[in-house]
């Protein structure tokens, strides 16, 4: 590698950095997006062990439902 490439290399690590390191160490998955016509969030901690119950967490950001349906597929 030249040497002039080196801190064009170091610049994008540091601009990569943080948002590689958001989620060390958390085994919690996030999603922020539509369902359908429902602007939702939702968390899904998975068990410690498996075979384990997931705790998962739905919640809607803009409007009202009847309510919410969660499928579990392998």
């Amino acid at each position: 590698m030249t040497l002039r490439l080196f801190p064009l290399l170091v610049l994008g690590w540091l601009a990569l950095a943080p948002r590689l390191a958001a989620h060390i160490g958390n085994s919690a998955v996030v999603l922020d997006g539509p369902a359908g016509p429902y602007a939702v969030r939702v968390i899904i901690r998975p068990p410690p062990v498996v075979p384990g119950r997931a705790d998962i967490v739905v919640r809607l950001l803009d409007a009202d439902a009847g309510g919410v349906e969660v499928t579990v597929l392998p």
